[in-house]
């Protein structure tokens, strides 16, 4: 009957309910995306860091895990760090300040959902969070 009416196993799924069944704790993951920052004021750097440390303990609170990638390092480019993103099944992306206009537009966006931690983000458009400058 449910190949009759075109039932197709969803694997996302069957790795849910496995989870699940087992007691075990389901914990997505959160990749922490960084740039090139070696020219970045020292101050703004430290800023940085304890976004990620924030960003670290919440997400492990909520019952997720967080993975810290950077585009400064050797080799990791755009395209990348798009297919380590879907090799790993990471969703989700919090992307860190960066010292200039930052573009994303070259990840593929259908495959993600992402925060920019700042409030000048032209390419791609995304969502963003920010600290009160001045009051900081």
């Amino acid at each position: 009957m449910a190949a009759r009416r075109g039932y197709k196993l969803n694997p996302l799924t069957s790795l849910l309910m496995g989870e699940l069944r087992s007691n075990q704790t389901f914990r997505g993951v959160i990749g922490v995306v960084s740039m090139d920052e070696s020219d970045r004021p020292v101050r703004a750097r430290h800023f940085r860091e304890l976004l990620r440390q924030g960003a670290a303990q919440r997400a492990q609170a909520l019952g997720f895990k967080v993975q810290n990638f950077s585009l400064s390092r050797e080799g990791m480019t755009f395209s990348r760090l798009d297919s380590v993103l879907r090799a790993r099944g990471i969703r989700g992306m919090l992307l860190l300040p960066v010292w200039r206009s930052p573009d994303f537009s070259k990840l593929d966006w259908n495959h993600y959902a992402g925060v920019y931690a700042d409030y000048l983000i032209e390419h791609t458009a995304l969502h963003t969070v920010c600290s009160d400058h001045y009051r900081s």
